[in-house]
């Protein structure tokens, strides 16, 4: 698991929610969900739409993400 997908299951798991549940909140497949926190993605190929999605879902801010997403490094 990577720390992105650790980020977002300690989210969900704090809001009391199912994955079936941030899935059918953001539009996005309980499975693609699954496997966001699994860490089998890497989650610099997410699309801005998605991060916006499971920001809304998990009601976190997508500045918080997006900062655990980019690393230091490719930071412009």
């Amino acid at each position: 698991m990577n720390e992105v997908g650790t980020i977002l299951k300690r989210r969900r798991r704090a809001l009391q929610m199912t994955m079936k549940q941030v899935a059918d909140a953001s539009g996005l497949s309980q499975g693609f969900v699954s496997r966001v926190e699994a860490g089998k993605f890497d989650p610099l190929t997410f699309s801005f739409v998605t991060v916006l999605a499971l920001c809304r879902a998990l009601k976190i801010s997508s500045d918080f993400l997006i900062d655990q997403i980019i690393p230091p490094e490719k930071r412009i």
